[in-house]
Parts: structure tokens; C-alpha cells; sequence
């Protein structure tokens, strides 16, 4: 527990940069349909439109370099358990790829 505070220091820094933009995207993306967390730096929002969040984890893992847990993971088809603890720039261009992938899965589906 004395460690805590310097252990919690690389957390608050990625929640104080990185979780806008993820609050941003979880907010004002078409597909996603999230209730914003209060805190933390994970969501678990349904995608639009997706069943197989197992086919689109995989999609987004081989073609977009992304990684989310798929919702069948969690007894959740439709959802992806997507997270912000990286580097803001990092986070800024995941969160880019993620709805490129998202997109791409749509037009596939069609």
C-alpha cells in the first residue's frame, strides 16, 4: 500500500489524456451504442448492426492492428470490451483504426 500512490500515477496520467478522446468516441460515433462511464478506462458498448463481434475482434486485430475483447467473450454478442489505458496518441490513433474496422465490417456485411 505504500507503493500505491506511485503505482497509481501512470493510471491517473492515461485517464487524464487518453479518456477524453475515448469519452468522445464512445459518445459521437454512429455505430457504437455505449453509456458513458464515469470513471475507468474501460466500456463495453454494442456496435450497431454486429452479432459476430467475434468475427469483427478478428477483422480488427488482422487488418486494422486493433485489439478489443469480442462480446461473446462475456455471454454479450454485439459488444466489444474496448480500452484507453495506453498513450494519448496511441489511443487517438486506435480509436481511428477502430472506426475504420467498425466501418469496413459494415460495408462487408452488406
Amino acid at each position: 500500500l505504500e507503493l500505491l500512490p506511485e503505482l497509481l500515477a501512470p493510471v491517473r496520467r492515461v485517464e487524464s489524456e487518453s479518456r477524453p478522446h475515448f469519452l468522445a468516441w464512445l459518445r459521437d460515433s454512429p455505430s457504437v451504442l455505449s453509456t458513458i462511464p464515469p470513471f475507468g478506462i474501460t466500456a463495453f458498448p454494442r456496435i450497431e448492426r454486429v452479432q459476430d463481434t467475434l468475427g469483427l475482434q478478428t477483422l480488427l486485430a488482422e487488418e486494422f492492428d486493433v485489439d478489443v475483447v469480442a462480446g461473446e467473450h462475456f455471454g454479450a454478442p454485439g459488444h466489444l470490451r474496448v480500452g484507453c489505458a495506453v498513450p494519448e496518441a496511441t489511443m487517438v490513433e486506435g480509436l481511428k483504426r477502430l472506426e475504420n474496422g467498425i466501418r469496413a465490417w459494415h460495408e462487408r456485411e452488406r
